[in-house]
């Protein structure tokens, strides 16, 4: 489990390098401490055949690629080793650490630049591993590989000098390996990984470079500063082209990974038609392909009146406000978009401080016209923004505007677009669906017919723009007073229609007079005069009011409407009566007969 203050790493993984980083460094400054000869002999007489190989290495160590994720891989062990084996462990341990530094530092400079942060022990114990635990290796191979025993090998059989410089090779690398590939198990990183991406192809490259090594150790020992210089010059060209060749194998490798996160996010938006989810699963996509990133958030207009809906998605939730007021600004300043069509949310100058950089790209429809949504990240801060990470947002994006263009379609079709709620067609679906499912498994459902009072009056008197003030606001007053799974819709002109599954006559005429509470609350003004809305609302249920088919409950529903309507009074609520074929209606605690319908009801279908 990785632990909070060591970065990307487990806690057993910066254990891990610490310790051996620290035995390390304990065990290389005793021997130079006791045997300073080592170095000193070396530099004395062979200073220019020091520079060289640490030149050489130092350029070979340059063209080392990353591996893991967050380790690099250099092909620079064969000359530590030629080294080791010409001028001795003094030089060795010398060009080692120099070497290894230099690129751990190049690193570390890498990483800020980038804002990746790395707590400072964590870095300093990933930047001394490598070089301490490699200076060691060389250390203990010095005491039995010699650059006399060397010399006199090969003065005596070549192929004894080439089985030393074998040995001494295998001698570095396979107790190097072990120790690394620890580290990164301990870190978490799978056995698969490891043998695919640090394992077989890093033994091969060392393999492919030990006979230059060795023509490297063979040349100095000949005195041959051409033929040293043309295989130095060729070592690094031949790093180089291996990195170049890793970086293309990682670029293909890269590719292929985004299109698998855009192919399953894609197939996730696509299955579904809920706006909600569609965010939801390009968020989860996004924020597991985009480590760096903090918050993704799908932006989308949800209605005619031109209102915008934020769908985030963040690591911590604590952060959401922060996100959203950054990608509210990022979208108004890069694409003039109105601010009054966005949803504004409270943000403290903390949390909108505590945002990074934003990635925000348009929606574009079929025809690549811009469509009123996007799509945003926001990373960490200090991050900064790379190249791969706008090519995956881009391509999520046009995921993303397949989803929303089907969910606008299917919102067409399905939602009224004056109120939000349902259509009639999908509502008496609905009550089609709710009707056979009781009838087989015996379950209930509740049926509110719900009609607007006095709406010709407002629209009479203060004109249509008032009316729908007035249908809007009882549309609100709908959706405030229902459940997730409940099915709100606008049956036709002033009149709505309420689908309440999984509950009787009792739990639906609680629905009502809630519903019908809810609606006095929302008010407005119009000019001087003030707007309170009310509603009439018929209550039935099957199958506590027999009905023979869907449009039967319907009629029984729609009967106690009419009788709520023809009380005269506002916010009247009327129960359908229970087990009735031809239900007489209770009206206040009341039975009362069935009306007969002679005309249009009062003012149905006045719009």
């Amino acid at each position: 489990m990785r632990m909070t203050g060591t970065g990307p790493f487990t806690r057993a993984h910066v254990t891990y390098i610490t310790v051996l980083t620290v035995v390390s460094t304990v065990w290389l400054a005793a021997l130079l401490i006791t045997e300073p000869r080592l170095v000193q002999h070396p530099i004395q007489h062979h200073g220019i055949a020091i520079v060289t190989f640490l030149v050489l290495a130092v350029a070979s160590r340059l063209m080392a690629f990353p591996v893991a994720g967050t380790g690099s891989f250099g092909l620079d062990t064969s000359i530590y080793v030629a080294t080791l084996l010409t001028l001795g462990v003094g030089p060795a341990i010398l060009i080692v650490v120099a070497t290894m530094l230099l690129r751990g530092g190049l690193d570390w400079m890498r990483r800020a630049y980038r804002g990746t942060r790395w707590p400072v022990p964590v870095s300093l114990a990933r930047l001394l591993f490598g070089p301490m635990l490699t200076g060691a290796g060389i250390s203990v191979l010095g005491l039995v590989a010699s650059p006399e025993a060397f010399a006199l090998q090969m003065k005596s059989h070549a192929v004894l000098a080439v089985g030393l410089f074998l040995a001494t090779t295998a001698g570095l690398i396979i107790p190097q390996f072990a120790l690394i590939i620890m580290s990164y198990r301990l870190n978490g990183i799978p056995w698969r990984t490891l043998t695919r991406d640090v394992l077989w192809p890093g033994l091969a490259a060392e393999l492919a470079f030990v006979p230059m090594g060795f023509a490297l150790a063979y040349s100095y020992r000949d005195r041959d500063p051409p033929t040293l210089i043309a295989l130095g010059v060729s070592y690094v060209i031949f790093a180089y082209v291996f990195r170049r060749m890793w970086r293309s194998r990682e670029s293909l490798r890269e590719q292929a990974r985004e299109l698998e996160v855009v192919e399953e996010a894609g197939r996730a938006a696509s299955s579904t038609l809920d706006i909600e989810e569609i965010g939801r699963r390009i968020g989860i996509s996004l924020l597991a392909a985009i480590d760096r990133a903090q918050g993704v958030v799908l932006t989308v207009v949800t209605s005619e009146a031109g209102a915008g809906r934020h769908l985030v998605r963040a690591v911590d939730r604590r952060h959401k406000p922060g996100v959203i007021a950054a990608v509210r600004h990022s979208i108004v300043a890069d694409f003039d978009a109105d601010p009054d069509t966005l949803p504004e949310i409270e943000a403290t100058p903390a949390e909108t401080a505590s945002t990074g950089p934003v990635i925000s790209l348009a929606l574009t429809g079929p025809d690549h016209a811009p469509t009123p949504g996007w799509l945003s990240v926001v990373l960490r801060p200090g991050s900064r923004l790379q190249d791969s990470d706008r090519r995956l947002c881009e391509r999520l994006a046009r995921q993303a505007s397949i989803a929303v263009a089907n969910w606008r379609l299917y919102t067409m079709a399905t939602e009224d677009g004056l109120t939000g709620l349902f259509v009639r067609r999908y509502v008496d679906a609905r009550v089609r669906e709710e009707y056979e499912r009781s009838t087989r498994s015996g379950g209930s459902f509740g049926l509110l017919m719900i009609d607007v009072d006095n709406l010709k009056t407002v629209n009479d008197r203060y004109g249509h723009p008032s009316g729908d003030r007035l249908l809007q606001a009882v549309a609100a007053a709908i959706r405030a007073s229902v459940r997730g799974m409940d099915v709100p819709g606008r049956w036709g002109g002033d009149e709505f229609a309420l689908l309440v599954p999984e509950m009787g006559l009792e739990e639906g005429t609680a629905v009502a007079h809630r519903l019908s509470n809810e609606v006095g609350l929302r008010s407005f003004q119009v000019g001087t005069a003030m707007v309170i809305p009310s509603v009439c609302i018929g209550v039935a249920a099957y199958p506590e009011c027999t009905a023979a088919d869907p449009a039967a409950l319907v009629a029984v529903a729609d009967q106690a409407l009419y009788v709520a309507k023809k009380s005269g009074s506002k916010g009247r609520v009327v129960v359908a009566e229970a087990t009735r074929p031809l239900p007489a209606l209770r009206s206040g605690g009341l039975d009362a007969p069935a009306p007969e319908p002679s005309g249009p009801l009062d003012d149905a279908a006045d719009r």
